[in-house]
């Protein structure tokens, strides 16, 4: 079984690691916490699969309800190229 770094806190990473010890691994480095590209984002993510070289398999995105939802429709459809996007009908 391989086991997998934690993302997250040292102090999660221990305490995971020690509730499921064959699953996780604390003693890795921690995933890289990155801030998002866009200038006025104070978001940040982790960069799961970066330098992989893998093609994940989705098979379509689905827009969710909100503000600018044609918008962020087209921003999905610009990036993913042929996958289908879907629009939530959902209230």
């Amino acid at each position: 079984m391989q086991r997998f770094p934690v993302p997250g806190t040292a102090n999660l990473a221990h305490h995971t690691a020690k509730e499921f010890p064959r699953e996780f691994d604390a003693t890795q480095p921690l995933p890289e916490i990155r801030p998002r590209p866009e200038p006025q984002s104070d978001k940040h993510y982790i960069a799961l699969f970066n330098g992989l070289n893998l093609r994940l398999p989705i098979k379509r995105v689905i827009v969710g309800p909100g503000a600018r939802q044609e918008e962020r429709a087209e921003q999905a459809r610009s990036i993913i190229g042929n996958i289908p996007v879907t629009i939530s009908r959902c209230p």
